[in-house]
């Protein structure tokens, strides 16, 4: 039986939808919170501690606790630094893009910001302070760049993958409109791209040729070594900006709300680039019949795809104090409803000795949907040794098979054509666990010492598996992930910082590393036709370049404040 994991391509391929995929609804919906120096040098184990604004998204309670108002600035950097290398999933050596190739990655970014006004109410007891916050709480960064580089030694080139996209169109439908070619079905815009930009060529019937192939046996293949890169990058956001209500009853009872939205913005960007290895053993290339010859230099594609969405939510929170010195907090988040606006282009450019084609570029396809993020809830503790040390723990938790994409239009939301996304979130995705841990010292009053861990588990549960054995009636199983594949998912995060006080001003300084899942990339594939033109399915027998990449990001963080 010939199984491929999650790369069944039907027709739902050549829709902008496609891009919206059950991994994407767990990358948007997943919190890896922000904020300030001082909460990220605690893990963000703030549930039961309060009194800081990177707290207020995590336990809206905690706008309470502090006795005083106070504003703050967090200004921080995002690093990230990959390390990439083909490899083999049977131990064998890669077939290409092999080169280790080392990629650091930075920007700057504003994890936190806001104010927090304390009003005393002058009771000595029951309703003594009342709060009223805004603030701005980083909870995802998505801060990544990977390149990958190598000779190639198999048969089947990136050109060549483009040109199997085509294999069966009509050169009219495959150089036809963007949006509509009147052929129902559309071809996939890269394919489009590919012929546009002479990537691969028309070589008679329903027939395609990527530049870099040569016809052997009926069959295409690389007509020679080729030295081929690779690039992966996305960078952007998602912020929650919360207006905060929060009161607090006998310093031991306190209760908080949000009204929170989420604002996000998500950019991603791949790059192919392929050349001979040697140019001088590489075949001529004849155009015009063979009156035009040329020599093959290399080729480029890219694709840039990007997301921004609004969405809002409510959450509300409880700490107490039951006895000195122990905290107990709990929240629960209501679902987030998302409005999205993805939008996609292609450019594709052939440089050849002898001849000049002009590149090409896709219009900007543009369409609208929306995401519902899943309900969570969170709980903690904390315990103080007087006030010199504070010590907590917290667990957070969210149902991801519950994300679903919704269809916008005139009449409100609907699950329109969502339904084959939907149920791959549901088949493929289940619980994720947030376990925070965070340790404060104050060997001096002005000064704190603090050092946090935050473990983020996989959310995934299943593998999508398509059997292709009858390309013209794939069957979908369920592969229930190992304990080692469920563990090799999860992300950990280390910090740790200090804090300085004097009088109304304090400035906190935090470093956190986040230390990623690898990665795991195939940057083309082959693709046969399954029922008729437009169903087309991985063709497991390519043996096609992978990529497996390990990530770290280091986040410096400072905090400067001011009370009153």
């Amino acid at each position: 039986m010939k199984k491929t994991i999650i790369l069944f391509l039907c027709a739902v391929l050549a829709l902008p939808a496609a891009a919206q995929s059950w991994d994407q609804a767990q990358m948007f919906s997943q919190n890896i919170y922000g904020g300030t120096a001082r909460s990220i040098a605690m893990g963000n184990a703030f549930t039961a501690v309060g009194g800081d604004l990177g707290s207020i998204g995590i336990n809206p309670a905690g706008g309470a606790v502090a006795g005083y108002s106070q504003f703050l600035i967090t200004p921080s950097l995002s690093i990230t630094a990959t390390q990439a290398q083909g490899y083999d999933a049977g131990g064998l050596d890669p077939i290409g893009l092999g080169d280790r190739v080392s990629t650091g990655y930075t920007r700057a970014k504003m994890p936190n910001i806001g104010f927090m006004i304390n009003m005393d109410t002058g009771r000595r007891h029951g309703l003594k302070r009342v709060s009223f916050g805004f603030v701005s709480n980083a909870t995802n960064d998505y801060t990544y760049r990977a390149n990958a580089s190598g000779s190639y030694y198999g048969k089947y080139s990136y050109s060549g993958s483009l040109a199997s996209l085509a294999q069966g169109y009509t050169p009219e439908a495959i150089g036809g409109d963007w949006y509509n070619t009147g052929y129902g079905l559309e071809p996939d815009w890269s394919a489009m791209m590919g012929a546009r930009s002479h990537i691969f060529d028309h070589v008679g019937e329903n027939s395609y040729l990527g530049v870099t192939d040569l016809m052997v046996g009926g069959k295409p293949e690389a007509a020679g070594q080729l030295f081929q890169k690779y690039g992966y990058q996305t960078r952007g956001y998602k912020h929650d900006i919360v207006m905060n209500f929060s009161t607090n009853f006998n310093d031991k009872f306190y209760i908080g709300a949000n009204l929170g939205f989420t604002t996000l913005s998500y950019t991603e960007a791949e790059y192919w680039e392929e050349m001979p290895d040697d140019p001088s053993t590489f075949p001529k290339i004849e155009y015009d019949g063979g009156a035009t010859v040329a020599t093959l230099n290399s080729i480029l594609a890219k694709r840039s795809y990007s997301v921004s969405g609004t969405g809002v939510y409510f959450k509300a929170g409880v700490l107490w104090r039951p006895i000195a010195g122990l905290r107990l907090g709990a929240a629960i988040q209501t679902p987030t409803l998302v409005n999205m606006t993805g939008r996609l282009t292609w450019y594709g450019e052939t440089n050849l000795k002898g001849i000049y084609f002009s590149p090409s570029k896709s219009p900007e396809d543009e369409w609208v949907y929306a995401l519902r993020m899943p309900f969570r809830w969170n709980a903690g503790l904390a315990y103080s040794f007087g006030s010199f040390a504070v010590l907590s723990v917290d667990y957070e938790m969210a149902d991801y098979s519950l994300c679903r994409y919704r269809g916008r239009g005139e009449f409100g939301y609907s699950d329109g054509n969502w339904g084959d996304q939907n149920a791959d979130i549901h088949d493929a995705l289940g619980l994720g666990h947030n376990i925070r841990a965070g340790f404060e010292f104050k060997p001096m009053e002005s000064l704190a010492i603090r050092v946090g861990y935050n473990f983020l588990s996989g959310s995934q549960k299943n593998w999508l598996v398509w059997d292709l054995e009858d390309p013209a009636n794939p069957q979908l199983f369920l592969e229930s992930l190992t304990k080692e594949e469920r563990a090799a998912q999860a992300t950990h995060l280390v910090s740790f910082g200090a804090g300085y006080s004097i009088g109304g001003f304090f400035a906190d300084l935090a470093v956190r590393l986040r230390f990623m899942p690898s990665s795991y990339f195939t940057p083309y594939r082959y693709y046969t036709s399954g029922a008729n033109v437009y169903d087309k399915v991985v063709d497991v027998a390519a043996e096609v370049p992978e990529v497996v990449v390990s990530a770290t990001g280091i986040e410096p963080v400072l905090t400067l404040g001011w009370r009153f």
